[in-house]
């Protein structure tokens, strides 16, 4: 049973510039070590989330979400494996980042989730203030979000690349035919040992173009779509939270 401590919470597994084509995607069993004592905790601090939810009328369930596994970069292909976690656990598990670095990396969460970097027609970066539908202690984030396996059969890349164009397609109201290009660039362990596949993304579509289509069909995760010209990137970071101010840090932006 390995219990060394962990060296760093934002550790860099892989970075490059991936389509869907490149990168192969496998399953296999999990290998957290599974420690009684945090497995408790994190399922109280499952209960007190979903107590604030129901308090806050926000939507908050369970179901088994992707977990990283492994990586491998060869060449031009990605190879991934992932296993899976139930949602309940990985979330819990947010609330004792001490804890689980006193353990060490096999027992982390390594719950997957997606954020992506949006660009555009005219340059223009594009985030989300987040609404109450979905229980959140957030205001602004990337759009991206949870790889669960209730909604998505993760078997190729094509998979993993289409999970995060309905994501977007979903919370800012555009078709995925718009999405111009998508690439994946890196994976990292965050702070709360969860993994972050970071994506960057082109649409076809002008700022003004997409707020207005954002009014019309966008799914409700999102209460306003916010646009920040790459020029005022830097002076804007500041309105996020530090975890995903590190994303602008990791791809050289801030």
């Amino acid at each position: 049973m390995s219990k060394s401590p962990l060296s760093s919470s934002l550790k860099v597994f892989f970075t490059g510039h991936w389509s869907s084509k490149d990168i192969h995607v496998s399953r296999k069993k999990s290998s957290r070590i599974i420690d009684p004592s945090l497995e408790k905790k994190a399922l109280l601090s499952w209960q007190i989330m979903m107590q604030r939810a129901k308090a806050q009328g926000s939507k908050l369930w369970d179901s088994d979400v992707y977990r990283f596994e492994e990586s491998k970069a060869k060449g031009k292909e990605l190879n991934l494996v992932f296993s899976v976690i139930p949602f309940s656990i990985r979330l819990g598990m947010n609330e004792l980042t001490p804890e689980i670095k006193d353990l060490g990396y096999d027992f982390a969460s390594r719950g997957i989730f997606s954020s992506c970097l949006i660009r555009t027609n005219d340059s223009k970066y594009v985030f989300i203030e987040k609404s109450s539908k979905y229980y959140t202690q957030k205001k602004y984030a990337y759009v991206g979000g949870v790889l669960s396996q209730s909604e998505y059969s993760l078997q190729t890349g094509e998979d993993l690349f289409f999970s995060v164009k309905k994501e977007i397609s979903e919370e800012l109201g555009i078709s995925e035919t718009e999405i111009s290009s998508m690439f994946l660039r890196l994976g990292y362990l965050t702070e709360n040992w969860n993994v972050c596949f970071l994506f960057e993304a082109l649409i076809n579509k002008s700022s003004k173009e997409l707020a207005n289509l954002f009014i019309v069909h966008n799914d409700g995760e999102a209460q306003a779509v916010v646009f920040i010209e790459s020029e005022n990137l830097q002076k804007k970071i500041n309105i996020f939270e530090p975890k995903d101010q590190a994303k602008f840090m990791l791809l050289n932006l801030a």
